[in-house]
């Protein structure tokens, strides 16, 4: 087993610096991990490292799931998703229609809440989907505590 030292001359030597102490490390081993992505998406494909879950014929899901992988961390606001899923040509649209938009937006955040917790059993300790109702925004995932 590798001690501290170790570690740190290995990590240092891919990085061509000094020597870092362990609680350096440990600070950069951690911000990569929360920074990590339970899964990705090939192909239309959303992966874990035990499960999949073919979204080729599901291109609203699909585009949810890209927007967010592909973020990497970033949140967004109904307004946005709506721009991205349902309004790309950011056409006018009434209060009815964005309503309407908003409802679909909700039941599709739903609903891929739902497939992630039915496919991707081995990311149970993980809440899909959460929304911050003090920012006003979705993320894509957050630890349950």
């Amino acid at each position: 087993m590798a001690t501290n030292l170790q570690l740190a001359e290995f990590v240092d030597s891919l990085n061509n610096q000094e020597p870092m102490k362990f609680r350096h490390l440990y600070a950069i081993i951690k911000e990569r991990a929360e920074n990590a992505l339970p899964v990705w998406i090939h192909q239309r494909v959303v992966y874990s490292k035990k499960h999949s879950l073919d979204l080729s014929d599901k291109p609203k899901m699909y585009e949810l799931f890209r927007l967010f992988v592909e973020a990497k961390g970033k949140g967004y606001d109904k307004d946005d998703l709506i721009r991205v899923l349902y309004n790309p040509e950011c056409r006018f649209v009434s209060m009815r229609q964005k309503d309407s938009y908003g409802r679909n937006l909700t039941k599709l955040i739903s609903r891929a809440r739902l497939l992630m917790e039915e496919h991707f059993t081995d990311l149970n300790d993980i809440h899909w989907f959460p929304n911050d109702r003090n920012r006003g925004r979705w993320s894509f995932f957050q630890d349950k505590i």
